[in-house]
């Protein structure tokens, strides 16, 4: 139970992430914007993967997810 919430809370902090680094990516042009869109997609993706593990997702019901998306 305690990872769990753990996974929750850090799940929350990284949301909250992207959420700073989107209001700051209207602003911003050229490479700076590169580097903040780079910044989101790595924040996502360790958001994907520690809600995998929250939920016990397997590495093949994973592919399928990803296919989809």
């Amino acid at each position: 139970m305690k990872d769990k919430i753990k996974k929750s809370k850090k799940i929350i902090e990284l949301v909250n992430m992207i959420l700073n680094l989107k209001e700051r990516i209207i602003f911003e042009k050229g490479a700076n914007k590169e580097n903040i869109q780079i910044q989101i997609e790595k924040i996502d993706k360790e958001i994907d993967n520690l809600v995998y593990e929250l939920y016990g997702i397997t590495v093949e019901e994973r592919k399928v997810i990803e296919e989809i998306n």
